[in-house]
């Protein structure tokens, strides 16, 4: 997302919506990549997901607010796969906008929408890491089981079917809980963002192949763009030596 562009200017656009009476601020996510990359939970894709959750939430007559992933706007990283999503998103905003119902479609910084809303909305995500960020500032949310983060660490209110899901959806805001576990929420944040084996730091395996690569000149946006091709840069004489070092820094995680 470091290659979305931000605007002041489009902040604008959002001035006519009423964040104080938001019942629901929905993540929208990727409508054509990792559908199921997390493992199934009764949605087959994320256009099922959403639209099931639309429906719902219409039927219960609550406000709901629909956030555009960033990466709908990123033209560098996303290309032709930000275009479709952004044409299904706007499929969406046809289908649903009403007085109850608003879309954000211009890419906006998370926090900013989340000072604006009550404390008492209700944070939905299929799988995104906003709900961490939501949690960490007090929020309650629902998420699928389906996410980077394992289900034992209990930080949301997650569904495994789509009836568990459809019954948290009726759920009012003090039926929700925010976390089971202080203490194992803050594990998961320094886990996935501080620990050396996270994305990026000195065990992870980009910077071991980056440090030891032929071409030293490998940046963020290069791995982004060529993930699954990335040891194309590394000599073939340096190619075991990164396999011994990423296979002696794989990290088990135990709850």
């Amino acid at each position: 997302m470091r290659y979305t562009k931000y605007s002041n200017k489009q902040l604008n656009k959002i001035n006519k919506i009423n964040f104080e009476e938001t019942d629901y601020l929905i993540y929208a996510h990727s409508f054509v990549d990792g559908q199921l990359f997390f493992g199934y939970d009764g949605f087959t894709n994320l256009f099922e997901w959403l639209d099931f959750t639309i429906q719902k939430l219409k039927q219960l007559n609550k406000n709901v607010i629909i956030k555009g992933h960033p990466n709908f706007y990123n033209k560098v990283i996303a290309g032709n796969l930000a275009n479709e999503d952004r044409k299904i998103f706007d499929f969406f905003k046809k289908k649903y906008q009403s007085e109850k119902i608003k879309f954000i479609d211009i890419p906006i910084e998370n926090n900013l929408i989340l000072k604006k809303i009550p404390k008492k909305t209700i944070i939905l995500s299929h799988h995104g890491t906003a709900i961490l960020e939501a949690t960490y500032m007090g929020f309650k949310s629902i998420c699928s089981f389906a996410a980077i983060w394992s289900k034992e660490f209990q930080i949301s209110n997650q569904w495994f079917t789509k009836e568990k899901y459809e019954k948290l959806l009726e759920k009012n805001y003090t039926e929700l809980k925010l976390y089971n576990s202080k203490t194992k929420f803050f594990d998961l944040i320094y886990q996935m963002y501080f620990n050396q084996h996270s994305v990026y730091k000195k065990k992870h395996f980009y910077t071991i192949i980056k440090k030891n690569a032929r071409n030293k000149k490998i940046t963020k946006k290069m791995y982004k763009l060529n993930a699954d091709t990335i040891m194309k840069y590394v000599s073939n004489d340096k190619t075991q030596k990164i396999m011994n070092k990423i296979s002696n820094n794989i990290e088990e995680i135990l709850i």
